[in-house]
Formats: structure tokens, sequence, C-alpha cells
């Protein structure tokens, strides 16, 4: 700014002037100085300007805390650190930008031109200087920014949709975990009776109302159990990793969870049998982005239509040699006002707005085919819900009647089968 307030000051100075090889008038004179200093000044005030800065995640070091972390303790952290929600975020920070760009775009865009006759006549000034703007269409701005403002709601439903999805995976893997803890209980437990089993085959072969095989094959179902033990410790591994990977840890890092009791923690008061069609509909983020969707298309297709509208131009510029004669002002500034628009362009603006319509169509037959879509993922996932729930009472009825034989067999009332 300093470098323009200079150069003004110079161009002002009655002294200089006087030496000037050029005869420069004083509307010129001030036309050259206002174009200096926007454009000295715009160099100098985006040299110092701050530029905007996306939100992406620091590269620090992950503190995790000395206790167990249950579901939402770790959701914290993992929402907070994962790698996997960068991209959809670094999307929001982009449209954003976009809408910065339509915003300014209600500026018209200036441009200079300047040329030097060689062949100019005596007497006649051979500099021609032209201001003008780009081709400028405020409606056109505005519809742009409506539209970026649109496609900015999109982006921001989309990081929701991937936080949705990943909230559902990292749900999905502490139930797997309490799963296998669970599981893993039952099966030392199968371990010791397999364990007794070979103990009590080894006695009765020992005194001899017991037969090789039988011992042998008691030894097979001990080993076989101890296979299934090892087995559930590896299923934990790779879901360990994917929640070490989460949190950018490395697989040796030390991650303690705690997944006891994870169907509460997930679901905490949910119920799913009083979850309705109408909820899920609701709050269905991909119903939501679809008639974004369709929302920033209708809008596209308002700006296919805009094209049809004239543009603004304005210029300030001096009179061309060509133009000049010995008895005309030399230098002197004129200024214009106009619209401009294309005659012929192969019809590309009514392709376009074609192409546009077919686009929206497209949508929304798209939308039709989502809430379809979400009607049969609902029904599917009431059926297994009904299916858990047969299985799970069949299960109990099971395991009562193993109950009851198991006090037979204690009483010494066994059946007569």
């Amino acid at each position: 700014m300093k470098l323009a307030v200079r150069f003004a000051s110079t161009l002002l100075n009655p002294s200089l002037l006087k030496k000037s090889p050029f005869n420069i008038s004083v509307p010129y004179r001030i036309t050259i100085i206002l174009a200096a200093i926007l454009i000295l000044s715009a160099g100098s005030d985006s040299k110092g300007a701050a530029s905007p800065e996306l939100s992406l995640p620091q590269d620090k070091k992950i503190s995790i805390p000395d206790e167990k972390l249950d579901f939402r303790g770790y959701l914290g952290l993992a929402l907070r650190y994962s790698p996997f929600l960068v991209s959809s975020r670094v999307e929001i920070d982009l449209k954003r930008l976009d809408e910065t760009d339509a915003r300014w775009s209600f500026i018209p865009t200036l441009s200079v031109a300047t040329g030097y006759y060689i062949d100019s006549p005596a007497g006649i000034s051979p500099y021609v200087l032209r201001f003008a703007p780009d081709p400028y269409s405020p409606i056109e701005s505005y519809a742009t920014l409506q539209a970026r403002k649109v496609a900015t709601q999109m982006a921001i439903m989309g990081h929701q949709q991937v936080i949705s999805e990943f909230i559902y995976r990292l749900a999905g893997s502490f139930l797997d975990l309490d799963q296998l803890t669970r599981v893993e209980v039952y099966q030392d437990q199968l371990i010791d009776l397999a364990e007794q089993n070979v103990t009590y085959t080894e006695t009765r072969l020992k005194s001899g109302t017991g037969a090789p095989a039988e011992s042998k094959l008691a030894m097979q179902e001990e080993e076989l159990a101890r296979m299934e033990a090892e087995r559930l410790k590896a299923s934990e591994i790779p879901i360990l990793s994917t929640l070490k990977a989460n949190l950018k840890l490395q697989p040796d890092q030390k991650l303690d969870l705690d997944s006891a009791n994870a169907r509460e923690q997930v679901l905490n008061a949910f119920d799913p049998v009083s979850a309705t069609f109408a909820q899920a509909e609701a709050n269905s983020l991909a119903l939501k982005t679809q008639r974004l969707k369709q929302e920033l298309q209708g809008r596209n297709v308002g700006l296919a239509r805009l094209k049809y509208l004239p543009t603004f131009f304005f210029t300030v510029e001096n009179a061309s040699p060509v133009y000049q004669t010995a008895n005309s002002i030399n230098n002197r500034v004129y200024y214009s006002v106009g619209i401009q628009m294309p005659l012929w362009d192969d019809f590309n603006r009514v392709r376009n707005v074609a192409k546009q319509k077919l686009v929206l169509e497209q949508y929304e037959a798209d939308s039709e085919l989502k809430e379809q879509d979400l009607q049969s993922k609902w029904e599917d996932a009431r059926s297994r819900l009904k299916t858990a729930e047969t299985q799970l009472k069949v299960a109990k009825a099971q395991l009562e009647v193993a109950k009851a034989r198991e006090n037979q067999v204690e009483t010494g009332c066994l059946p007569s089968w």
C-alpha cells in the first residue's frame, strides 16, 4: 500500500510532469493513479492477508487414558483423531471456499489493456489505455451463490453420513468383542469339562471298565476345545487392530477397552421394537442428501436458463489514435456502459437446459429408488429382529431343558430313555 501511495504522489508531482515527454491530461492521470493504487495495494495486501485454513487434524500424539475405554470414551477419541473422517471434513471446507468464491463474484473482475501505435500521426498520442470488466451478471452471481450453499449443505450431510457409518462399525466392533469375551468364558468351561472327561475315561481305562477308543476320543475332544479357544482369541486380533488404526495407534501399542455389557453401552435405552418406519425415514441421511441433490440440480437448471440473459459491461479508455485528428483533444478519457449477449451459439444453451432437466429427472427417479430401498431394508431389519427374538426364546427353552436334565442326573432320577 505504501508503494501505491508513493507512485501516486510521483504522478501528481508537477515538477516531474513538466519533465515528462508525454502530455498526460488530468482525468487520464487520475485514472492511472486509481488503477495503480488498486493493483499495487491488492498485491501488497494479499501477501499480508491470512489465508483461510482448512480444518485438518493436527499431527499430535494421542493421549490415551490409563483407565479402560468404554464405547463412549473410545468414540470421543475416534471422532477427534480418526484419519477416516478427514476426507469428508475437508470436503466441507472446500465447499465453503466455493461459497466464498461465489460471494466475490458479485464484484466484477477488472482487466486493463494498453497499446502503442508505432505509426501514429504527429501531434496525436500513440498510447491507448483501457479498463474493462469481464462480462458481469449479478443475477447469475446470486443464483450461483445459492447453489454453492446447497452444495455446502450436501457436504455437511455427507460428513454426517460418514460419521454415522463410522459409529455403526465401531458399535459392531464393541458388540463383537463383548460376544467373543462371553463365548470365551463358556469355552473355558467346556475345556474344564473336557479335562474332567479325559480324567474320567483314563480312570475307567485303568480300572478295566473303559475302552482305549473312549479315552482317545475324550482327548481329541479336549484338543478341539482348546483349538476353538485359540480361534476365539485370534478373532479378537483384527478387531483390535482396526480399533487401534482408528486412533492412529501402532499395532504394538496398548489399548485397554471395556467391552463388557456392550449392548447397554451402544444401544443405551433404545428399544428397537418401538421404532417406526416414519422415524427411520425422517432420520435417513441418505434421503436427506438425495433431496439436497434434487434441490441443487433444480438450481443448476435455473443457472442454465440464466445464460439467456445479457451480461453487463463498462469501460474506461482514452481515445484511440485511429479515431483522433490533429484538432481533437489528446488523452481524453471516455466512459461507456452496455450489455452484450451471444446471437448464435450452435444451440448450446438450449441443449444445456435440456441436459440439466434430464439430470433432474434422473435424481427424482433415484430418490424414489432410495425410498423403496429404505423400505426394503426396514422390512428386512424387522424380519431379522423377529428371527433373533425367536432364536433367543428357543435358546432359553433349551437351557431350561438342559438344567432340568442336569438336575435329574444329580438327583438320580434319570429318564426312562
